[in-house]
């Protein structure tokens, strides 16, 4: 068990009370002189060179937008293969670091060969892929109890 601290009494002279062990309140005069003193020597010392960090931190980083999108599972097994490529150069990636390099590639294609690559895939429905039956027919008998 800890032991309780003894506090020591304020210690009473003249009108106001103090607490033992506290400074005696500098007059405005000194305060002055303090801030004169520490404005000056703020002022002589040069500034040291930021270092890159802090650069880092000052740069705001870009927005991170979340999207969904509809591929093949074919090329969607790409990326799979992919990132298993990766791994066995040394390299950890996520599917969406693919993703971003595809575009890095893509942006320093020429406009002839960037379309020529766009018309070669096979057209893909948007949204979402039709639910199985037997999830249909669960979701259709929850919705008739409730």
């Amino acid at each position: 068990m800890r032991k309780p601290t003894p506090v020591s009494a304020p210690v009473v002279t003249g009108k106001t009370k103090r607490v033992a062990g506290a400074k005696k309140p500098k007059s405005t005069a000194t305060l002055l002189k303090d801030l004169s003193k520490a404005a000056a020597t703020k002022a002589e010392k040069p500034k040291a060179a930021p270092s890159k960090r802090d650069d880092a931190k000052k740069k705001k980083r870009d927005k991170v937008v979340r999207d969904s999108y509809t591929m093949p599972k074919a090329e969607f097994d790409r990326i799979d293969a992919l990132k298993k490529r990766c791994l066995t150069l040394g390299v950890a990636v996520k599917k969406t670091e693919l993703l971003r390099a595809g575009l890095a590639a893509l942006i320093d294609l020429s406009d002839d060969k960037l379309v020529s690559l766009v018309r070669e895939l096979a057209q893909v429905k948007t949204g979402r892929p039709p639910a199985d039956k037997k999830q249909k027919k669960h979701d259709s008998a929850k919705s008739k109890k409730s």
